[in-house]
């Protein structure tokens, strides 16, 4: 499928076609807008990264914002992406009310997918309910990010045995679900790292936990030996900081109070610089 999405990304006269499987609505409603794509069974298209394979879905002019995917397994592949009926916020420029949407429609089989929409009316109180289920920013519900050979380690807070995490860099990691770790307060989520990718400076997605809203998160990912290297750093810190000169009477006083406390013997030198 890797190799069926690169002939489509060629083959950009077949796009003047719809896939007949996916049907595209623009929607509007005070200033806001939405993409509405309602997939006939078994038919799916892509969120920003696709997974093992697919292209995202576009909107010209506009930008699309994404809410939270689900994985799609067919076989030994797992992709990320939308079934059913699905309302992606977006974010048109000032007038307009007409845009043309592109998307890859697939089941067994993959078609490029093309229309060119006119906004209409959304009905009342469907925005709302659009945007309350798009993931939003939050910094605490990621722990931390670790790098552990050719894996990272997402901790989360909680217990959470059926979170999924959707890294939003394509390529960067496997895409089928990884390995999870529960504790009584803490998940840890294992993201292998796909073949021949680069190692990532930062984690981003967005992370779903069942009963609880998708979440977008951003975070450092920490190395081993990064985190060596940072004990290190803290010990030279410590070791120049008790050679400060202002430091100094401190430590003759503590060096005069266990020498007394010994009755002068020196053994107690050993915790001087306690």
């Amino acid at each position: 499928m890797r190799t069926l999405a690169i002939i489509l990304i060629f083959a950009a006269p077949a796009l003047a076609k719809t896939g007949g499987h996916v049907k595209a609505t623009l929607l509007v409603s005070d200033g806001e807008a939405a993409l509405r794509l309602v997939h006939e069974p078994h038919w799916h298209t892509y969120w920003i990264n696709p997974g093992y394979s697919g292209l995202a879905t576009t909107l010209t002019p506009g930008i699309l914002d994404f809410p939270a995917p689900e994985r799609i397994v067919y076989g030994p592949l797992t992709s990320f992406g939308y079934g059913g009926e699905i309302l992606i916020p977006a974010k048109l420029p000032a007038g307009v009310t007409k845009a043309t949407a592109v998307w890859l429609e697939c089941a067994e089989v993959c078609i490029p997918g093309r229309a060119e929409l006119t906004a209409v009316a959304a009905a009342p109180g469907l925005f709302e309910k659009m945007r309350a289920s798009m993931p939003l920013p939050n910094l605490e519900a990621a722990l931390s990010a670790s790098r552990r050979g050719g894996q990272v380690i997402l901790e989360i807070d909680g217990r959470h045995p059926l979170a999924e995490f959707f890294p939003a860099e394509p390529g960067a990691f496997e895409s089928a679900r990884g390995p999870i770790s529960v504790a009584p307060t803490r998940t840890q989520i294992t993201l292998p790292k796909a073949p021949g990718a680069t190692d990532l400076q930062m984690l981003s997605g967005i992370l779903t936990r069942p009963g609880t809203a998708p979440v977008w998160i951003l975070l450092p990912i920490d190395s081993e030996r990064a985190t060596a290297r940072n004990l290190f750093l803290a010990f030279l810190g410590g070791l120049l900081l008790n050679l400060m000169p202002c430091v100094f009477p401190v430590l003759s006083i503590k060096v005069l109070g266990l020498i007394k406390a010994s009755g002068g013997h020196r053994a107690p030198h050993v915790h001087a610089l306690a």
